[in-house]
């Protein structure tokens, strides 16, 4: 765990070791006429490389379409080490709209297992944040905590909006044991992002103030609580309707005819003659 760690801060820093080059290389990494050099570790996943493109250029991981020799674009969840890339190879980066992402590899197109890689690409994501908070000094650069907040809070709003998309699985019950790893596994990432969160803020704001992927998340909740209240009160208003249209036992039954009674009293009070209703 240590040399990991001694690993990933010497890329971090720019500065490889001669044992750390040997599973690591470089790449010139194009964007907007911008030639970046990049460090790439083979053994670790597509999310962490993702995470020092978007350090170098800005975009978003979710948004990027990295191009390897200007071919086909690299998946979310990649497996670097089949690559066989050498050092100096190039890649371009382009930025992609919103919700037309780079879809993961996938075992097959079945719903389950297309929210399954995204799923595991969260956690990826996850993993590699974590693992660069760790290692980096916030301190140097005043602005790389606030650039890593508010990638915290893309990828906690991109989880429950994933997490709404594991509602949707439905179907037997291995698709349902399916869904409930899926949840567990994204509550898991979102509880992280939020601590992660409350870490990047400011000193002056951790103690009184929620980040806001927390606060977010703290909105969701509090909408669901009021959508059952609401569901809770139209059943008890389905069983008791039947109870509330009857008159209350113990009440006497409103007058058949109360504004004939209200005229002649208003003709009383006049001076006319109220004529005998018994009369003809």
């Amino acid at each position: 765990m240590k040399a990991f760690f001694q690993q990933a801060k010497e890329l971090m820093e720019g500065k490889p070791s001669k044992q750390c080059r040997q599973a690591v290389v470089y790449t010139v990494l194009w964007y907007e006429k911008s030639k970046h050099r990049v460090f790439l570790d083979l053994g670790a996943t597509m999310a962490s490389f993702q995470l020092s493109v978007f350090l170098v250029t800005g975009v978003l991981p979710a948004r990027q379409k990295i191009l390897l020799n200007n071919s086909t674009p690299m998946e979310p969840n990649a497996d670097l080490s089949k690559l066989f890339l050498q050092d100096g190879v190039e890649m371009t980066l382009e930025q992609l709209p919103w919700g037309q992402e780079v879809e993961p590899i996938s075992l097959t197109k079945h719903l389950v297992d297309r929210i399954g890689s995204k799923c595991i690409v969260m956690e990826e994501q996850a993993n590699a944040l974590e693992a660069l908070l760790l290692v980096k000094r916030l301190d140097v650069d005043a602005e790389l905590p606030k650039k890593l907040l508010s990638l915290t809070t893309f990828m906690h709003d991109a989880a429950q909006k994933l997490l709404l998309k594991v509602d949707e699985i439905e179907g037997e019950e291995p698709h349902r044991q399916a869904r409930k790893m899926f949840v567990h596994k994204m509550n898991s990432v979102l509880d992280r992002l939020e601590r992660m969160s409350q870490r990047l803020m400011p000193t002056d704001k951790q103690s009184t103030t929620l980040s806001p992927a927390a606060a977010q998340r703290k909105q969701v909740n509090e909408g669901k609580e009021t959508e059952q209240k609401q569901e809770e009160g139209k059943m008890e208003l389905e069983e008791h309707g039947g109870e509330e249209k009857s008159s209350p036992q113990g009440v006497p039954p409103a007058p058949s005819e109360p504004q004939v009674t209200l005229v002649e009293e208003v003709k009383g009070e006049q001076g006319h003659d109220v004529p005998d209703r018994g009369s003809t």
